[in-house]
């Protein structure tokens, strides 16, 4: 019986007194930047060079002039082009580790500090997803069989325990070796703990499109949450004791919140809750470091993110009967 790897050993965190972290991030920003902007050049000169090689060669020249002269230009410049591809894909991989680099720095100095101030924080892997099994079981999201994502929380808000991180959930034909990758899910995942075992799953599926036009499933009598999600549950009674009049509003304003699609999953004594919004939280997109007070900058988005958290979690907080948490309806 073949034995599974050992897990990889966990990584080592670097922390950095602030007078480092005013110097070390801004200029590994710098270095990002730079080596995606030589990236960037390298590859629209390979192209360039590229076109040159193949039309050079087959330019009418005169009688009297040396055909073989435009075949060893032609020739030239396929060398420069190979040459400016490689190191296209040089200062690619190295923009790539610089900005891996830069993110670890971040969530090791900033975005673990500013999460401990607002969670009850027991785990924070800038580089860690939720487990592939949690999200196949909730049933959510059909037909994928490719996962990545960031930035995996563990925590206690308020007094209820969540799990979150940022996911991408794909589609590759693996019997196809040139199969397009299919796009399921991009956003953000949420598993709460519930105060009771619901008797029967259910599953809240945001309707698209054409969707939102058919009748429901289950009739719940608020016409804006049955336009917003298709219901599927083996207890339409069980169901209709979840969705409270309030209970369904603080879900429409969730997704309103998010500017999201909303996917909701009850089983057993988790909530999963899913929001397609094809945004990634906690990064540092937008944020220029090496500018002034970039790492102000940094913190208050690094907030903003958390808050798009909260924002939700305080929603559902408000329904103690599901959530617990000392909550009221």
């Amino acid at each position: 019986m073949d034995q599974k790897p050992p897990p990889p050993p966990p990584r080592q965190q670097e922390f950095l007194s602030p007078y480092e972290l005013e110097n070390r991030l801004p200029e590994l920003s710098r270095t990002e930047r730079r080596s995606k902007l030589l990236m960037a050049v390298f590859f629209i000169t390979a192209m360039v060079l590229l076109v040159l090689a193949i039309v050079v060669p087959h330019l009418d020249a005169d009688t009297s002039a040396d055909t073989s002269a435009f075949q060893r230009l032609g020739t030239l410049f396929g060398i420069c082009c190979a040459a400016c591809f490689v190191l296209s894909g040089f200062f690619f991989i190295k923009g790539v580790k610089d900005g891996k680099r830069l993110k670890l720095l971040a969530s090791d100095n900033i975005t673990r500090i500013v999460l401990a101030e607002v969670f009850e924080l027991e785990a924070y892997d800038p580089v860690g997803l939720l487990p592939k099994g949690e999200v196949a079981g909730a049933g959510l999201v059909e037909s994928w069989n490719t996962i990545s994502g960031s930035d995996l929380i563990k925590g206690r808000y308020k007094g209820i325990d969540f799990s979150f991180s940022d996911l991408r959930l794909s589609y590759i034909n693996e019997t196809d070796q040139d199969a397009k990758v299919i796009l399921r899910f991009e956003g953000q995942w949420l598993i709460v703990g519930l105060a009771a075992e619901l008797p029967s799953p259910l599953w809240l599926i945001a309707r698209k499109g054409l969707g939102k036009l058919a009748k429901p499933d289950v009739e719940t009598g608020n016409t804006a949450f049955d336009k917003a999600f298709r219901i599927k549950t083996q207890d339409p009674q069980a169901a209709r004791h979840v969705l409270t009049p309030h209970f369904m509003d603080s879900l429409l304003r969730i997704g309103q919140k998010a500017d999201a699609g909303v996917y909701v999953g009850f089983m057993g004594r988790q909530c999963n809750i899913a929001l397609y919004s094809k945004r990634d939280l906690f990064e540092m997109k937008g944020v220029r470091l090496s500018g002034k007070n970039g790492i102000g900058q940094l913190r208050v988005k690094i907030g903003q993110d958390a808050k798009y958290i909260t924002d939700i979690l305080d929603e559902l907080l408000v329904h103690g009967h599901l959530f617990g948490g000392g909550g009221r309806q």
